[in-house]
């Protein structure tokens, strides 16, 4: 378990510290969030769907999370505090079962061998990566400061950590738990980032946005190519 804790630390910390010192100015940031517009709807359609399809409670718990992440939504926007940010905070609770959903695997792999688990860590960092840059660029663009924004997602993606421990003491229907993922990433994307991508691009910057949400949806087709078989 200690080798499963540490994997999981040791990824957290890595990728949100990435995110931080490689994240563009406010000027690029439309580029990123055309960037994640694609991570987050090849991540659906490419990476997990194909996990989940099998699980007949699957389509039900996806419009069960489409719908709660509308009504949260809705919530958010009613109260000044968060209407500006209410994009972020979405982005931040699917993320927290994201990584909830790494720890698990990440304990399921080192209960089966210690070399599988690294393995499984390696591949975790890997798909990891674009996603916290996705997810830093969508706070720093809700209007989060930089400092807020990381502290938000180091304290997000420590939530991994809960899914080791919860990984070792309970067998947790991981695709139940990514069908969850797959409703609160499609929700963000379809009813944040790509409307808003619609509204602030400029007229001559249309192909440079369409060309990373292009690359978005390549970048998660790439790893289930190469690294996820």
């Amino acid at each position: 378990m200690i080798e499963a804790l540490l994997s999981a630390t040791i990824i957290s910390v890595i990728s949100v510290l990435i995110a931080y010192f490689i994240t563009p100015e406010k000027n690029y940031l439309i580029y990123m969030l055309s960037l994640a517009s694609g991570v987050f709807i090849g991540a659906v359609f490419f990476h997990i769907l194909p996990e989940v399809y099998e699980n007949p409670l699957s389509p039900y718990i996806i419009v069960l999370s489409l719908l709660l992440f509308s009504v949260f939504d809705k919530l958010l926007s009613h109260h000044d505090h968060f209407k500006e940010r209410s994009v972020g905070w979405l982005s931040l609770l699917s993320d927290l079962v994201h990584n909830f959903i790494d720890g698990v695997a990440i304990a399921s792999a080192f209960m089966v061998d210690v070399h599988f688990g690294i393995l499984m860590s390696i591949i975790v960092l890997l798909h990891e990566l674009p996603q916290e840059l996705s997810d830093y660029a969508i706070l720093l663009y809700s209007g989060f400061e930089k400092k807020k924004a990381l502290l938000f997602n180091l304290l997000v993606s420590l939530s991994s950590i809960i899914g080791v421990v919860v990984g070792y003491m309970i067998n947790v229907p991981a695709e139940l738990l990514l069908s969850f993922v797959a409703g609160s990433m499609l929700y963000i994307a379809m009813s944040d980032l790509i409307p808003m991508l619609r509204e602030e691009t400029k007229k001559e910057d249309m192909w440079k946005v369409a060309l990373l949400y292009v690359a978005g949806v390549l970048i998660i087709l790439l790893y289930r190519m190469l690294v996820a078989h």
